[in-house]
């Protein structure tokens, strides 16, 4: 007697988390099928290798997903609760969306080396540090249209990416700090803040860690290792690659960042009407604030919460 078993097998989706437009989710969802399509008769370990870049791709894109919804879990929803109650700033330390940065960072590392294994290998030099990778292509650049086309892909990327992800020369990058020495938040020079300007009104600045904005680091991550992994995937299977401004994200986060309108000066210079106390950082004791001139511009930013 032999008993009858059913299978079903599920497909997944493209798992972008609604951050990509159109165009990066049919080019995804295109290189997804070009793997169920060729499974059966093809090389299975490289195709393998292809979706073990785009899961770590969905992993990081993940990581911003999280942190969006802090951003109007706890940033907006605090200050659409407490307009109006008379206070003039609060602040917000945020542990929980710079962990999920920290992670984020970790995982778009994860994501771009392991696309140099994967590249690396095509050309026979395997390799599994990012930032060697445009080494390794620039030896086939006068032969292979492949190498060009992803040297094109790296020359956006490198630079954008050094300090954050990566150092290109050598050095620590912070995602070699979080990584290995510290927290994010050791590096905090700004909370999340809330300014109430008037019962309408409220300014609300990015957390900034080692110089590095949380939200809008974030948002322009979802488009530079998009644009790194979906068009180095496409390129190597013969699919069409799209252009950068193709992979900008949907997400717009409503803060801004402080230290672009902060003006630097000589300290204990007076101050003029267009002054701002902000909390900088949090300690176990209390927290650190500190009042500076600022670039009039600032308050067009403002967000209404009537």
């Amino acid at each position: 007697m032999t008993d009858q078993v059913t299978y079903i097998a599920i497909g997944g989706s493209v798992t972008h988390y609604g951050l990509l437009e159109k165009g990066p989710v049919d080019q995804w969802d295109k290189i997804q099928k070009h793997l169920s399509e060729h499974w059966n008769g093809g090389d299975q370990y490289r195709l393998s290798a292809i979706s073990g870049c785009l899961e770590k791709l969905s992993t990081s894109l993940l990581q911003v997903h999280r942190i969006n919804d802090f951003h109007n879990r706890e940033v907006l929803s605090n200050a659409r609760n407490n307009i109006g109650k008379g206070q003039a700033y609060a602040a917000l330390r945020g542990d929980v969306a710079c962990a999920d940065f920290e992670s984020l960072l970790l995982q778009a590392r994860a994501a771009l080396d392991r696309v140099t294994w994967f590249v690396s290998k095509e050309f026979k030099q395997p390799c599994d540090s990012f930032r060697k990778l445009g080494n390794i292509l620039k030896n086939f650049e006068e032969k292979s249209e492949l190498a060009r086309i992803l040297q094109a892909v790296l020359k956006r990327v490198y630079p954008w990416g050094s300090g954050l992800l990566a150092t290109m020369e050598g050095g620590e990058s912070f995602r070699d700090f979080v990584a290995h020495k510290g927290a994010t938040t050791e590096k905090m020079t700004n909370c999340f803040g809330l300014n109430f300007i008037d019962n309408q009104n409220v300014l609300l600045f990015d957390c900034e860690l080692n110089g590095f904005p949380l939200f809008k680091t974030s948002v322009e991550l979802v488009q530079y290792l998009s644009f790194a992994v979906l068009n180095t995937l496409a390129a190597c299977i013969n699919h069409k690659v799209l252009e950068f401004d193709d992979y900008k994200c949907n997400w717009e986060p409503k803060t801004i960042v402080f230290s672009e309108f902060a003006i630097h000066e000589p300290e204990n210079s007076p101050l003029t009407e267009h002054s701002l106390t902000v909390v900088r950082h949090m300690h176990p004791t209390g927290f650190l604030l500190s009042t500076h001139n600022v670039n009039p511009k600032l308050f067009s930013h403002a967000v209404n919460f009537m």
